[in-house]
């Protein structure tokens, strides 16, 4: 709990003098994706919005554009 505090037994209650703020944590044995890199995805001429392209970069990750088993997808700069 960042602020605020947990009072109370067997049903706790959350009280804070501001607005409440948690940081949770996710644990998993699964092994991280592999986000692109803001250029690699789209440029300022492609989509001038910096929000769009960060739901999009947040959406995307290699595995997502990754080929079929056996297949390979050669990628340059001058394809991007």
């Amino acid at each position: 709990m960042l602020n605020g505090a947990v009072a109370g037994g067997a049903q706790p209650v959350l009280q804070a003098t501001a607005p409440l703020r948690l940081r949770v944590t996710a644990l998993t044995a699964e092994t991280p994706l592999t986000p692109f890199a803001p250029e690699d995805l789209l440029t300022d001429a492609a989509a001038p919005d910096p929000m769009l392209r960060n739901i999009l970069r947040f959406l995307s990750t290699r595995e997502n554009f990754s080929p079929a088993p056996g297949a390979s997808i050669p990628i340059s700069a001058a394809t991007r």
